[in-house]
Order: C-alpha cells, then sequence, then structure tokens
C-alpha cells in the first residue's frame, strides 16, 4: 500500500495525518464524523448581544476592513457549554479541544501546561487523566 499524507485546515483548527492509505482515509472520516455530526450538531453559537443607542447619544462611524473567511471569537462556543454537555466521547478528543482553546482558538502557540490548566478549569482533572495525558 502507498503513503498517503493529508492535512485538513479550517480556520484555526488543523488535522494532519500521514501513513498507511487505507488507515489515514479511515482517521479522516473519524475526524470528519466527528466534527460535523458529534461536535457541530451539539454545539451552542454563542450570539453576541446587541445594545441600542440612546437618542441623545451621537453614533460614531469606525472603518473596519472585513475578511469574509474569518470567524469571530464568538461563533465558538463556552468551554463550559462544551463540558455540561460533555461532547467528546474520547480523551484524545478532549485534549483536541483543549489545545484549541488554549491556542486562543488557533491565534497562538500553547504549552501542555496550557492543557492541563483547562483540565483544571473545567473540574475535569482527575490523576488518571493526567498520568494519561501524553498517551492521548
Amino acid at each position: 500500500m502507498e503513503n498517503l499524507k493529508m492535512k485538513f485546515k479550517l480556520h484555526g483548527l488543523e488535522f494532519e495525518i500521514e501513513g498507511n492509505e487505507a488507515t489515514v482515509k479511515e482517521e479522516f472520516a473519524n475526524f470528519k464524523a466527528f466534527i460535523t455530526d458529534d461536535l457541530l450538531s451539539k454545539v451552542n453559537i454563542i450570539v453576541p448581544q446587541v445594545t441600542t443607542i440612546s437618542p441623545t447619544t451621537t453614533p460614531r462611524r469606525i472603518a473596519t476592513t472585513l475578511d469574509t473567511n474569518a470567524i469571530e471569537l464568538d461563533d465558538f462556543p463556552a468551554m463550559k457549554e462544551i463540558v455540561k454537555r460533555d461532547l467528546p466521547k474520547s480523551e484524545s478528543d478532549w485534549v483536541l479541544i483543549y489545545s484549541f482553546y488554549a491556542s486562543q482558538f488557533g491565534e497562538s502557540p500553547f504549552t501542555e501546561e496550557d492543557i492541563k490548566n483547562l483540565y483544571e478549569q473545567s473540574g475535569r482533572r482527575n490523576n488518571n487523566r493526567i498520568a494519561n495525558f501524553s498517551n492521548n
């Protein structure tokens, strides 16, 4: 069998795998199913609240450039929603989600400690998970 290398990037989320062609295709199908069926269908998108301007206030216009491909930070669910719904089903999926949030939605580098801090903040930290962290 041939080796296959696949890289998938959607905004700040990246998936890269290399190996046996059948294995790579199977793992990508699993990743795609997790994102489309398990994660996106169950996540509540946070909608920013609209504020009204009182008539006595003069509105100011601010020039901005829009990137139509950019996702605003408000487009991602709050971490507490993901934890509350217990969306990821495997611990490696949790590590992926924590990595995404630790990277400020794919915008900055992060460390192992950042991910472990998110375990603590979400109330999912226990000795077993931290001991198996590198395996996941």
